[in-house]
């Protein structure tokens, strides 16, 4: 009986701090993989990209995150999240958004659903750091996004 009490309490302090680590682990690979919205004079839109489709996009806090959907397996996909520094002349202000997608010449067919993550902080209107809302217009995608701060 001892023993049998003994094994249960090391599997259970075992499971404890398996999914401690696993947890922190999580963390770290969120910041790995957040990148910044960049922002560039006069960006002008590429023409449109039809080699992923977004089916989700949703704004938590400063994090803009980007479900997208495409073909590949064989190589890794690089992906940016660009717009213009200026913001249209609209209350409240507008901002057009692209998705840059580098596939890397990836000839494969497998059909992938990724997360990515953006910083949207870099997107805030000058002067309004606080209290205000950008609506961004995300290039394939249906609907707008609203990003208060």
């Amino acid at each position: 009986m001892n023993r049998i009490n003994s094994l249960i309490l090391v599997l259970i302090i075992i499971s404890l701090f398996g999914c401690k680590v696993k947890e922190s682990s999580n963390k770290k690979q969120l910041t790995s993989s957040l990148k910044k919205v960049e922002l560039l004079d006069n960006y002008v839109f590429p023409k449109n990209d039809s080699s992923y489709n977004i089916s989700k996009a949703n704004l938590n806090g400063d994090i803009l995150s980007i479900i997208v959907e495409y073909s590949g397996g064989c190589k890794q996909h690089h992906w940016a999240l660009k717009g213009s520094k200026s913001f249209m002349k609209s209350f409240p202000p507008k901002k057009g958004l692209f998705l840059e997608h580098n596939s890397q010449s990836d000839i494969c067919r497998k059909l992938i659903t990724d997360t990515l993550l953006f910083d949207a902080s870099p997107t805030k209107y000058p002067g309004k750091e606080k209290n205000y809302n950008v609506i961004f217009i995300l290039n394939g995608y249906k609907e707008n996004l609203v990003y208060s701060y």
